[in-house]
């Protein structure tokens, strides 16, 4: 059995083979770097990060962070699969990892709401509230929440909310939030808000 190859880390640069031109470049280009980079560079010309531009990226939060992403990517993969109550668990993690992002607690929400877990829906819904209290999504969500339990009232005032700021800034979701409040009016009584 031939020996292992050892590198050795200390020793004289590196000298690259001679390459051919390729036709329509020169050696120095960009996609054919020279080879006086390989044999000149010197650790000194390396790019560094200082101390203050590495902190964040050690810190714990900004840890917690990246990992509280890969748990909502892997929840909305799985949720893609039909896995939801892996995409559950993934949500769940997120959310304890990095509880003030509203989008781990829609998606969360979301998923308990369509699997019929009303309550926890319902908190995830109150959270991202207090956390972004005019976000058209989180009121859209939970008017409908509150709607199939009999909280007219209160769905309609979110609707009212999503509307009085436009209808401009809903984009492709204006049709759902009109649907809803057509639905709304029409269970209340309200038949003139019906018609508009």
């Amino acid at each position: 059995m031939p020996a292992p190859r050892v590198y050795n880390l200390n020793g004289p640069k590196l000298h690259a083979p001679a390459r051919p031109a390729v036709p329509g470049t020169s050696q120095g280009s960009i996609l054919m770097p020279d080879e006086s980079w390989i044999t000149n560079h010197t650790e000194d010309s390396a790019p560094r990060i200082d101390d203050a531009g590495l902190a964040p990226l050690l810190s714990p939060l900004f840890h917690s962070r990246v990992v509280a992403d890969q748990h909502y990517q892997r929840g909305l993969d799985q949720e893609s699969r039909g896995q939801w109550e892996r995409a559950l668990a993934s949500f769940r993690t997120a959310c304890a990892l990095h509880p003030e992002r509203v989008l781990y607690l829609l998606a969360r929400g979301r998923i308990c709401q369509t699997h019929d877990l009303d309550p926890e829906a319902a908190d995830c819904y109150e959270h991202a509230r207090r956390i972004a209290p005019r976000d058209p999504v989180v009121l859209f969500n939970q008017a409908e929440l509150w709607a199939r339990h009999g909280r007219l009232s209160m769905a309609v005032q979110n609707l009212e909310e999503i509307l009085s700021n436009g209808s401009r800034h809903l984009a492709g979701r204006a049709m759902p939030v009109h649907r809803l409040r057509g639905d709304l009016a029409l269970r209340t009584g309200d038949y003139s808000r019906a018609d508009e």
